[in-house]
């Protein structure tokens, strides 16, 4: 039963997101953020409540697509609503599918979850934000392009980093025992 509670929120949630995306279309950007708000912490309340549920790899998987679809929906709405440059659309968006590939395959190869130092609830932030200052000046929505694609391509940057350290702390431990067993 708690598996339906799942599927009921991140299906309200994605639900919001989309009302909030057309409202964002439609101008309404105050409702837009309250919106975007709620299907935030709807998918982050579903996230929480479904650890203790059992097939953890179909769950996990679940939740990170469902996260990823709630971020795409919600940024892709902030940005196509707006009269923004397509340069500045099409940056964000592949600089966020690049970063999630990058973030997956990194996962993969190290089997390890890997945390960043801003991820998904920091991105979410600053589309909030950018929605609620939009409300004062829209050229805060273009300010937050900007953001998000800073901090993607910084998040990006520490995972390379990470595993550049990690093969060569691999080299190293590898230089370490063939020392010790040649002795």
């Amino acid at each position: 039963m708690k598996r339906f509670y799942l599927y009921l929120l991140t299906g309200l949630s994605t639900v919001m997101a989309v009302s909030s995306a057309v409202m964002m279309y439609t101008g309404d950007n105050l409702s837009a953020a309250l919106s975007a708000v709620g299907s935030i912490l709807f998918i982050e309340y579903g996230v929480e409540k479904s650890i203790s549920l059992k097939n953890r790899n179909y769950i996990k998987a679940f939740n990170k697509t469902s996260l990823l679809l709630v971020e795409i929906v919600l940024l892709s709405g902030l940005l196509i609503s707006q009269d923004l440059p397509a340069v500045i659309t099409v940056a964000t968006l592949s600089s966020l599918t690049l970063f999630q590939c990058l973030k997956r395959n990194s996962e993969n190869y190290l089997n390890k979850d890997l945390d960043v130092r801003f991820g998904r609830r920091g991105r979410s932030i600053i589309i909030v934000s950018a929605l609620l200052l939009s409300v004062l000046n829209t050229y805060y929505i273009l300010l937050g392009a900007y953001l998000l694609i800073g901090i993607l391509v910084s998040d990006s940057g520490e995972i390379l980093y990470g595993l550049y350290s990690n093969q060569r702390n691999s080299r190293e431990s590898s230089k370490l025992k063939e020392r010790i067993l040649s002795r």
